[in-house]
């Protein structure tokens, strides 16, 4: 079945929750553990990106360092990227010009004007350049957990270009490293599970 196909069949999934929900029962995980997990990876990937791991905000721009390291060849040849961090007044193109045929994450960022503090106001998952559902103002362990969602619950494979990414997400929300990781290019990762010392 294609993703479309499956979302026709359980319009369940076209709800982010839901769809989380569906990718733990999938694979046996629970969201406590996967919550932990990435919070201590945020920590200590933070020494690395320079960033406290202790805002949202900041959590989702570690998953951006992590997005550069991985994809940063691949940008430069007009790959286009996975993980969008845009300004909400900004952001309108990026959620209906992408034609990427996988999912992504569009995060969009909200400015309090009284205080001036950034914040994660919504996080979207996009496929084929139509919204597939949305998280109102999620934290950054939900942004990855959906991310990852996305993929096991609508049954599409990594695409290799994003591959080495899509595993360190993996890495660091469920904290395994499995066969497919021996796939990645070893220079880069080798550099990620670098980063993950403490």
């Amino acid at each position: 079945m294609t993703p479309r196909d499956i979302l026709d069949k359980y319009p369940h999934l076209k709800t982010p929750e839901m769809m989380i929900c569906d990718y733990l029962l999938l694979e046996d995980l629970e969201m406590d553990i996967l919550i932990s997990n990435f919070n201590a990876s945020c920590t200590l990937l933070s020494r690395h990106f320079e960033l406290s791991a202790e805002a949202e905000l900041a959590k989702a721009e570690i998953l951006m360092g992590l997005h550069d390291h991985f994809l940063i060849k691949s940008l430069k040849k007009k790959i286009q990227p996975m993980l969008i961090l845009k300004d909400e007044r900004e952001a309108a193109p990026h959620l209906t010009s992408s034609s990427i045929q996988a999912p992504f994450i569009v995060i969009l960022v909200k400015q309090d004007f009284c205080t001036g503090v950034k914040d994660i106001r919504s996080a979207s998952l996009m496929m084929e350049g139509r919204l597939v559902n949305s998280l109102t103002n999620p934290k950054a362990d939900q942004v990855a957990i959906l991310l990852l969602a996305g993929y096991y619950s609508l049954n599409v494979e990594y695409p290799k270009v994003y591959a080495d990414f899509m595993k360190s997400v993996e890495r660091i929300v469920v904290n395994q490293l499995d066969r497919a990781a021996s796939r990645c290019r070893k220079a880069s990762w080798n550099q990620f599970l670098a980063m993950l010392q403490p």
